[in-house]
């Protein structure tokens, strides 16, 4: 609780997955992946209560050997490919609110943000407290400035590719940002229609350099393995 706002932290956490088999339960540097998020957020000072979802008998065994919420197995209709986020937590919450809980934010954090800390978790939530607004989702600099980006035709002409008024030194363009996955916060009023967040009713959180990867392939395993290695798996400041 931060003030008098409680707090819900759902990890959605389904046992299919595309392009990894058994994604969320794959080992990551000696644990599942998911229990990196397990451990961050049950570290935080401010979640009251952490509801996991997930369609998978061994990743609702491992929320409980936590001490995890997870009464039930996700329902078939929301464990696949075309099931979206907005569906997923619509049911939970509906479904925690019929057994008379009810809170002020729900959080919501994907098992593929292994590095994202505790306390990127806790200072998201002062930014949203202290910002009155009411939700919050995590960003990151982008990479490489997306001014210099464009489609390519069939004939792969380079015709009008660039803006000529892009055409400067980096360090001279502004900014860019984008989502990285790791950090939603959303009020009770936006439960059901997330899609609508990107309003003056939605603050940024941006995340720190090193705690942003997002896992969706073999590479990514790899690089995040290569972070924690090294030591990077910490927050690191720009």
């Amino acid at each position: 609780m931060i003030g008098d706002r409680k707090i819900l932290a759902i990890i959605p956490a389904r046992a299919g997955s595309k392009r990894i088999k058994n994604k969320n339960i794959r080992m990551l540097a000696g644990k599942p992946l998911v229990q990196w998020t397990f451990d961050a957020v049950m570290a935080s000072k401010y979640v009251d209560a952490i509801y996991v979802t997930t369609d998978s008998p061994e990743i609702a065994q491992l929320a409980k050997d936590n001490g995890l919420l997870c009464p039930e197995l996700r329902p078939g209709n929301l464990a696949s490919d075309t099931a979206t986020t907005n569906d997923v937590l619509n049911y939970v919450v509906n479904n925690i609110e019929k057994d008379g809980q009810e809170f002020d934010f729900f959080m919501l954090l994907q098992p593929t943000s292994p590095l994202r800390k505790e306390s990127d978790i806790d200072e998201a939530i002062e930014v949203l407290y202290k910002s009155k607004k009411q939700n919050l989702v995590s960003l990151s600099l982008c990479e490489f400035p997306p001014q210099f980006t464009n489609v390519l035709p069939e004939n792969k002409s380079l015709a009008g590719f660039l803006n000529p008024k892009a055409i400067a030194r980096t360090q001279d363009l502004h900014p860019y940002y984008r989502l990285n996955g790791a950090i939603y916060i959303y009020s009770r009023h936006f439960i059901g229609k997330i899609s609508e967040v990107y309003c003056d009713d939605s603050i940024a959180y941006i995340s720190r350099k090193g705690t942003e990867i997002d896992i969706d392939n073999y590479d990514d395993f790899a690089f995040a393995e290569y972070l924690i290695s090294k030591g990077k798996g910490e927050n690191v400041v720009e």
